[in-house]
């Protein structure tokens, strides 16, 4: 997308129509990532916190759950990046990017982010990092 810089056959204080729209899209733009940059910082800050309160809970390192969702999706609920590719493909989704076989093991939704936080704990217990082998350059 190009954008229309002022023209210096104007004069000072008159713009085209396009020129206006131009100038008005970019603030916008601007203003909305001033708007959701923090949200999505707060939302992280949130569920790091979540994070960190589970696995207390669970007697579970804390500052490694912490890298490993930082690492597997930013601490964000959304599906891999395979999901992405080919929207009828299915597979690890949330904090931790959980599979649905993790689900039917521990009888929890990895859907909400207290169930995926909670299977990422019960995980961690029974298989350590194995399951975040394939992140684990990010996050050791």
């Amino acid at each position: 997308m190009a954008y229309a810089l002022p023209s210096a056959a104007h004069a000072p204080g008159t713009a085209t129509k396009e020129e206006s729209y131009n100038q008005l899209f970019v603030s916008a733009v601007y203003v909305q990532k001033l708007r959701t940059v923090p949200q999505k910082n707060a939302e992280a800050d949130y569920w790091r916190s979540v994070i960190v309160s589970y696995a207390g809970r669970f007697g579970v390192p804390a500052d490694i759950m912490v890298r490993i969702a930082e690492c597997e999706s930013k601490i964000r609920m959304v599906w891999n990046y395979r999901h992405e590719e080919n929207p009828d493909y299915f597979t690890a989704f949330g904090i931790f990017q959980t599979v649905a076989g993790h689900e039917k093991t521990y009888n929890l939704s990895r859907l909400t982010p207290e169930g995926n936080i909670e299977i990422a704990m019960r995980l961690y217990l029974d298989e350590g990092t194995a399951p975040w082998n394939s992140s684990r350059s990010c996050w050791e």
